[in-house]
């Protein structure tokens, strides 16, 4: 009878030394992954900012375009950030949370440009000065090319955005590491 009562006693489970064997692997995987999830985040954050530059950019051509009127989009640096709207010339519209006369605005943070950015587009949509004009972004911890973005708007209008690697022309200044 003993035998059959140790038997039923029996069961199957984990030793303390699997179990910390198990966690130190989770703690050294966590070690792992944690720095690139953070440059992860960086990376996409940039992303994220540069799309709604471009898309600012569009809009305020698009806007030229439609009412016939030149467009105006300004984009600045301000701490820890930056801001950007679009005006259009003699219209008198403000959108809700924006500067007095911006159809359109934004903002971001933790993404610098490395400067100011005001381009005007005529009735056509064509940039004035007919001229190409560039920004870069860059994260404010920046660790990797990944996350440093150049956006170009040529002078017909059209907005194209690159990693500073895969750009055509190269950098005068330094990178980020």
């Amino acid at each position: 009878m003993r035998s059959r009562r140790a038997a039923k006693r029996c069961v199957s489970a984990f030793t303390l030394i699997e179990l910390m064997v198990v966690i130190a692997l989770l703690a050294i995987l966590a070690t792992i992954a944690v720095p690139a999830l953070q440059e992860t985040i960086k990376s996409n954050r940039v992303t994220s900012q540069n799309n709604e530059i471009a898309s600012l950019l569009a809009f305020g051509k698009s806007e030229a375009i439609r009412r016939s009127s030149e467009a105006s989009v300004i984009i600045s640096e301000t701490d820890g950030g930056w801001a950007g709207a679009v005006f259009l010339a003699g219209v008198g519209e403000t959108a809700q949370g924006c500067p007095d006369g911006a159809l359109r605005c934004a903002r971001g943070d933790r993404v610098q440009l490395d400067s100011g950015l005001s381009a005007t587009f005529n009735n056509r949509g064509y940039l004035t000065p007919f001229r190409v004009q560039a920004v870069y972004l860059e994260h404010d911890n920046c660790s990797s090319q990944r996350q440093r973005r150049r956006i170009e708007i040529l002078p017909t209008g059209q907005v194209n955005s690159c990693s500073p690697n895969d750009c055509a022309q190269t950098l005068e200044e330094e990178l980020c590491p």
